[in-house]
Parts: C-alpha cells; sequence; structure tokens
C-alpha cells in the first residue's frame, strides 16, 4: 500500500531533510512524499527539485491548514499521511499503519499518533510517551 505523505515546511531545512530521510529509510513501501514550502526557503527547495519530490509553495506564510490543502491536491493515492518537518518515521511505520487500515474496512476514517517526547506534556499527560531521543537535531539519537 503507498501513501502520499504531506509535509508543510516553514524554514526548517535540516528537519525537513531528517524527516523525508527517515521515510526513505524505514519505509516498507515507496511512498509519495509531497512537501508544501510556506515562505521563501531556498535550501528546502533546491534539496526537493534535486530529488524530483513533488512540491507546492508560497512566497509568505500562508500557514498549516492551507499549505497541506494545497499539497494535498498533488496526491496520487488513496490515503494521505499528514506529518510536520520535525517528525520521525520509525522502522516498519507503514507497515504498522496498513494494519490497522485494513482492520477498518472502509474508507471513511482518520487515525493519528503519539508523540515520543524528553519530557511529559501539561501535567505530566500520559498521551505522550516519555522516551529521551534528544532535544534537537543536533543531539537527535
Amino acid at each position: 500500500m503507498k501513501f502520499s505523505i504531506v509535509i508543510p515546511t516553514y524554514n526548517n531545512f535540516n528537519y525537513l531533510k531528517l524527516c523525508i530521510n527517515s521515510i526513505i529509510k524505514n519505509s516498507s513501501f515507496n511512498h509519495e512524499i509531497i512537501i508544501h514550502i510556506n515562505g521563501i526557503d531556498n535550501l528546502s527547495e533546491d534539496y526537493i527539485k534535486e530529488n524530483n519530490y513533488l512540491y507546492t509553495s508560497t512566497p509568505k506564510n500562508v500557514g498549516l491548514c492551507t499549505g497541506v490543502n494545497m499539497a494535498a491536491k498533488k496526491s496520487t493515492t488513496d490515503y494521505i499521511v499528514y506529518a510536520h518537518d520535525d517528525m520521525y518515521f520509525l522502522p516498519k511505520w507503514d507497515l504498522h499503519l496498513v494494519d490497522e487500515v485494513n482492520k477498518i474496512n472502509h474508507k471513511k476514517f482518520y487515525l493519528s499518533m503519539t508523540q515520543l517526547s524528553p519530557k511529559y506534556g501539561v501535567k505530566r499527560n500520559l498521551q505522550h510517551i516519555h522516551f529521551d531521543c534528544g532535544s534537537n537535531i543536533n543531539d537527535f539519537n
């Protein structure tokens, strides 16, 4: 099963590159990657063009919703995965997602993820899994 992965970005090239590399490294399928560039970001745009990814762009930051909707219009698959440019896709993420999609047995659904975080959320929110992978791109592990 192939997904369209829509990633909006705003001046965040190093994280975007890590995110895309994690998709390529840790996916079992060859997914369609579609990026929306909010504002002028030559590094990201050059990288996207060099790697032949689909993308949309706006000269100013139009926000997440508009950017995601613009990029999603380029999707050619039945399923869209929405990601942020600072997310990291874990090994076999897509196999687990396919298993869940197959259990649902219809096409009208929305699935969400659980965030891994070095710190608990507000009031030790247990929706976040406490796991320290680093606090920024320089100490990411």
